[in-house]
């Protein structure tokens, strides 16, 4: 709450507070995973519904967890809309024991113009070179760098910016996953050759990956009461969709 002063000579500072201060006011810069990968994290499950998406998941963390100091590793983690490609990507990150861990997101960006856009980029990139090890998330690569499909237009000045602070020496240990559609701007603009792999997440389904999606995302036992409507559904994304109008 707010403190009001009647008189600064009689303010008496004890330990509690800076202790108070350390817990509720001060938040690090470095050594610490932003608050919404947290909440992502948090919020949202993860279900590894298959053999093939459990490898590609412990693969990612693998590669990350062994990386070599001063140098970077960026995977793009791509598939279908809707797949849960972000999710993977922030337990990915976590998962991986990194000081620093970072996301950068369109709606991180919105309002801004584009020389506050890529200052805001750079800002991020530097705050993960300053850390013992580093992992950024550039999330919806495809919006990031606002590109339209239909006639191949996107925001050059911001799409420059990361392709620079993706492939700049690194003094520390970094490593990017992008998140893409499938034949999104990694694709069409022919930026592969910057990625050193690629994931890409399955999206066709069976009853046995159902039923693994419903006993790991069911916490109120609503999705096995209702699991008859999901029968049938042959895609991750259509599946996810029906879960919302369920919970």
């Amino acid at each position: 709450g707010r403190v009001t002063i009647n008189n600064e000579e009689n303010i008496i500072v004890t330990m509690n507070d800076f202790n108070e201060a350390l817990q509720y006011d001060v938040k690090p810069m470095f050594g610490n995973v932003n608050d919404d990968i947290s909440k992502i994290v948090n919020k949202c499950k993860l279900s590894l519904w298959s053999d093939e998406l459990s490898g590609m998941y412990n693969e990612a963390i693998n590669l990350a967890s062994k990386l070599k100091n001063n140098s970077s590793l960026v995977m793009n983690i791509t598939g279908d809309p809707k797949i849960g490609k972000t999710i993977f990507a922030a337990n990915v990150a976590t998962k991986s024991n990194y000081t620093c861990v970072r996301r950068i997101a369109p709606e991180h960006l919105i309002g801004m113009l584009d020389t506050q856009k890529c200052q805001k980029i750079i800002q991020v990139f530097d705050q993960i070179s300053h850390a013992e090890s580093g992992i950024i998330i550039l999330d919806q690569f495809d919006r990031l760098v606002e590109l339209s499909e239909v006639d191949l237009r996107y925001n050059n000045a911001v799409l420059q910016t990361l392709v620079t602070l993706m492939t700049q020496p690194v003094y520390n240990r970094t490593t990017v996953l992008i998140t893409s559609d499938t034949s999104g701007a990694i694709d069409l603009l022919r930026l592969n050759k910057y990625c050193d792999y690629v994931f890409e997440l399955p999206n066709s389904l069976t009853d046995t990956g159902i039923d693994k999606i419903v006993n790991d995302l069911d916490d109120n036992g609503e999705l096995k009461n209702n699991r008859s409507e999901l029968s049938g559904i042959t895609d991750v994304s259509e599946l996810f969709k029906k879960i919302k109008t369920l919970g």
